[in-house]
């Protein structure tokens, strides 16, 4: 029914009613199963270590198969039912949750069949590059004319970074300019049958010289209906030198540009990491919450964070959305016990040096690891253990959001922004 315009007192769903999205927090779920038992891979430490203090009870690794055809042994299990049936939490890898989807209502499978086949970097091209908060994107040999076409009409130097279709922690990448002779060869004489050439923020924000990008989390906790949410912390991870356009191309310096921390910490870089930089400190890591008082103090007239929060949950609810409504995902919906899957996203963000967000990518799975924090000599990185509290709440906080077990129900409300 529409309100006659001389009723001005504010629905429940106008502004005047909503907290500021920094602010904004959500009830844990409530699910048909409760849980005590979980499955995951033995590499999984900090998981493993996480649900124990909730007083879990970890039952082994997801299989005791190994090797490379481990995923078709996997699903010869699934159809001779050798594969439990009892209430348990797989915290799964990529293609896991395809081989048990449908299998058992006792079961909650962390992550969505067909995620993964979604997010390729390839696929990232497909879905986003209409996008203005994604760089544009080409998928090379076959859009080869179309990529000359653009570095052309951009009549001005510009970067552009190859990535393979399917590396992840900063494998494969290159950075060339336009007009090399490098990046020239590579347009025309393809060196893979399929990859990613992508335009290069030529102009990131910059603190002590550093580049750096941001790491939210956001989480799905059902398709139909759908439920998506932000959580609101996240990391910074910074590179280990600094930034420099002469280092690109033949002379590519991976530790100015590649801000991922399984590059900066190579056995070679590690002084560089050690090293307590300008700005940022040692190591690489910082807690949003770090990055945005200090970009307060020190860029507030670029800087809102009003503005930061809005553009984070506008792009982060379009990626949601979008990688729900994809056909390798619905394929395979119909076929999922209702209340069976999650999916946790780690969706990598740079800041312009105007403080204006884009999307690099999305990964199905974010790295939720324990990062040392003590140096060799014994200093610990203050900003470190802040990196790791992060990880630390948003997987207790994505747990306790299921609502499969009743480890901080009432503890308050999450830190969650409700997407949808």
């Amino acid at each position: 029914m529409t309100r006659v315009k001389k009723q001005s007192k504010p629905t429940k769903t106008t502004n005047a009613k909503q907290k500021p999205l920094k602010l904004q927090t959500v009830k844990a779920e409530s699910h048909k199963l409760a849980l005590k038992t979980f499955r995951c891979w033995r590499s999984d430490h900090y998981v493993i270590q996480l649900l124990r203090e909730r007083g879990w009870r970890w039952r082994g690794e997801i299989t005791n198969i190994s090797g490379k055809n481990y995923l078709s042994k996997f699903r010869k299990m699934k159809k001779e039912n050798k594969i439990e049936n009892s209430k348990c939490l797989w915290w799964t890898d990529d293609n896991e949750p395809s081989v048990l989807n449908g299998y058992s209502a006792s079961h909650v499978i962390g992550g969505f069949p067909g995620m993964e086949q979604a997010l390729t970097k390839v696929s990232h091209r497909d879905l986003f590059n209409e996008q203005p908060w994604f760089p544009v994107c080409f998928e090379l040999p076959r859009e080869k004319e179309s990529l000359e076409e653009t570095i052309e009409k951009l009549k001005k130097d510009s970067f552009w970074i190859m990535k393979p279709p399917d590396a992840y922690g900063g494998a494969g990448i290159r950075l060339y300019k336009s007009g090399s002779a490098e990046l020239n060869n590579i347009i025309q004489n393809p060196p893979r049958k399929c990859f990613i050439v992508q335009r290069y923020m030529e102009n990131p924000i910059l603190f002590g010289g550093y580049k750096f990008h941001i790491r939210a989390y956001c989480c799905i906790t059902s398709l139909e209906p759908f439920r998506g949410y932000l959580h609101r912390e996240g990391q910074a991870e910074f590179s280990t030198h600094v930034f420099d356009l002469e280092q690109v191309g033949d002379k590519f310096n991976k530790y100015s540009h590649i801000t991922n921390m399984k590059v900066n910490t190579e056995k070679k870089n590690l002084p560089f990491y050690r090293k307590k930089k300008d700005v940022v400190g040692s190591g690489t890591e910082w807690s949003l919450r770090m990055l945005i008082d200090y970009l307060e103090k020190n860029h507030g007239d670029k800087f809102d964070v009003d503005i930061f929060w809005k553009d984070m949950h506008k792009i982060s609810k379009h990626v949601l959305e979008t990688l729900s409504k994809h056909k390798k995902v619905l394929r395979h919906a119909k076929n999922s016990c209702e209340g069976g899957h999650f999916q946790l996203f780690g969706l990598d963000f740079l800041m312009d040096e105007n403080c204006k967000l884009f999307l690099t990518e999305c990964n199905t799975r974010p790295g939720m690891d324990y990062t040392n924090e003590t140096l060799p000599d014994g200093t610990v990185l203050e900003n470190i253990k802040e990196g790791n509290r992060v990880t630390r709440e948003v997987l207790n906080d994505t747990i306790t959001l299921l609502g499969i077990d009743d480890y901080g129900k009432n503890s308050g409300k999450l830190p969650f922004i409700k997407l949808f």
